[in-house]
């Protein structure tokens, strides 16, 4: 297939989502993390929406941050949604966090209103991008968000493409802060790396981002 996002709607995705099942001790980890990102802001956004969210774990791990930070006085409420282009990554999704919006939109064509979501992120998504349409992908998260981007990649000072599943065409680490700030006028709020041995993330590289409009 000479589309990536063809392979990930077919058999290749849903065997990514059976591979990427939900594990409690990494549910924990990425609560963590979101912990962090909200400290950072000094704030919850009143709605966020994940690019390629698969079978939920993000979403899990921020209803569970989003608790943690809540409390009877004042409750915080966060309109969560997500995009996910593969079936079996959708029916998963809406089993692990019944509590969010999910459409099977592509990252190519966000179908929410230009600034309509506070907060916009992607969580190794972008790496999966081909780098000639890598500036549509990074053109729809902008437009869809009001306020705040966060994207957590693989990092590489230069693009690099390395093999995926011992399938080239389908992975590219690059400087994907760089890209965005490249692209437009936005603020760096904080960026740093999620170490696999410590955090049991990824290895992932991370920018939190406001637009300055």
């Amino acid at each position: 297939m000479n589309n990536p996002l063809d392979k990930w709607k077919g058999q290749f995705g849903d065997e990514y989502a059976e591979r990427n099942k939900i594990e409690p001790e990494l549910i924990e980890a990425r609560t963590n993390f979101w912990m962090s990102i909200f400290q950072s802001m000094n704030y919850v956004p009143n709605s966020m929406l994940e690019i390629g969210a698969g079978n939920g774990q993000n979403m899990m791990a921020i209803g569970a941050a989003i608790t943690l930070l809540s409390n009877e006085r004042s409750p915080i409420k966060c309109f969560l949604s997500a995009t996910e282009p593969n079936q079996e990554a959708r029916a998963n999704l809406l089993i692990n966090a019944p509590y969010v919006n999910i459409y099977p939109d592509s990252i190519y064509d966000i179908k929410q209103a230009s600034g309509s979501i506070d907060f916009v992120f992607t969580s190794g998504v972008l790496i999966h991008i081909p780098p000639d349409q890598l500036d549509k992908a990074v053109s729809e998260m902008y437009r869809v968000s009001s306020k705040y981007i966060l994207c957590a990649e693989y990092f590489s000072p230069q693009c690099e493409e390395i093999k995926y599943q011992e399938q080239e065409g389908l992975l590219w680490r690059s400087d994907f802060g760089g890209v965005f700030l490249d692209k437009y006028k936005l603020r760096v709020i904080n960026y740093g790396f999620c170490w696999k041995r410590i955090t049991k993330l990824d290895n992932l590289t991370w920018w939190l981002m406001e637009k300055t409009h």
